[in-house]
């Protein structure tokens, strides 16, 4: 399989130069891509332990810098003040060092100092890619602590128990179909990462005829891994009229949607979805998981 690499490109360049020509650059394989993206999505919703898990696999360290980044920001993971040292160390030059010597003073860490060239469009901040919610409504007595019984066993890996939940008729007759597809879209990418890949197509095509935007992910990589380019595409594509998700992780599902346009042979329709990846370079760290 071919492997391609612009969108870094688009961090140096300005974008009008970016959309009239996308050279293709091996960087990361198809694997070390898939795996980069299911971190991030993984690391986004604070399920840290399965992130590491996935990052034993690959072989690539290139967009390491990143998934540290992502992690030592997060709400649950208790950075250590030597993890931020290191860190700057190596990356005292890429976007997002200034945030790291203010979470090292927080930590009482000495770090050297931070320098990003000014060669980045958007402004000094990063903006981070922000996941669709479980549920877009708000639920109370057992229906949330099913909902809440169904988080822990999603975020513990415990796929039965969550499965178990959402064959739970009467669970599903309480929810909106919207957060019922949200909830399977959990459960479908969780199959996706454990490789369990029939399970995360049954999900996921529940979740994805709902508009979930884990769904929607789930089948896009399926339906990649498969070479199934045209359907791949099909998916990644309808994460970007979401509305529940914000630019930054829609440039995530821009640059897997060229991707698959690309392997179909589509050029056309590869290069439009790098113009729009290449429209948010602040939001780099994520889009470069999806190379």
């Amino acid at each position: 399989m071919k492997k391609i690499f612009t969108f870094l490109i688009a961090i140096f360049l300005p974008i009008a130069g970016f959309a009239a020509e996308l050279p293709n650059l091996d960087i990361l394989s198809d694997a070390d891509a898939s795996l980069y993206t299911q971190i991030f999505l993984l690391q986004s919703e604070e399920e840290i332990s399965a992130a590491q898990k996935l990052e034993k696999q690959l072989t690539d360290p290139f967009l390491m810098n990143e998934v540290l980044y992502q992690r030592y920001i997060s709400d649950t993971y208790r950075t250590r003040g030597k993890e931020l040292v290191s860190w700057m160390n190596k990356y005292y030059d890429m976007p997002g060092a200034d945030r790291m010597v203010k979470l090292a003073k927080i930590k009482q860490a000495s770090v050297r100092k931070a320098y990003v060239p000014r060669t980045i469009s958007g402004g000094a901040s990063i903006e981070t890619a922000q996941s669709e919610t479980w549920t877009a409504k708000k639920y109370t007595g057992s229906t949330n602590t099913k909902i809440t019984k169904f988080k822990r066993a999603i975020r513990s890996g415990a796929t039965k128990t969550a499965r178990l939940i959402l064959e739970d008729q009467s669970f599903k007759k309480k929810l909106t179909a919207s957060d019922y597809g949200r909830l399977a879209g959990r459960l479908s990418f969780i199959y996706y990462t454990n490789g369990e890949f029939e399970l995360a197509k049954k999900w996921g095509f529940v979740a994805a005829d709902a508009k979930s935007e884990y769904g929607l992910w789930a089948m896009g990589l399926l339906y990649f891994k498969e070479e199934k380019y045209a359907e791949s595409e099909k998916y990644f594509s309808e994460i970007l009229d979401l509305e529940q998700i914000n630019n930054a992780r829609k440039t995530e599902a821009a640059f897997w949607a060229g991707k698959a346009a690309d392997a179909n042979g589509d050029r056309t329709n590869a290069k439009k979805y790098w113009e729009i990846a290449a429209a948010h370079p602040m939001a780099f760290y994520g889009a470069l998981a999806s190379v």
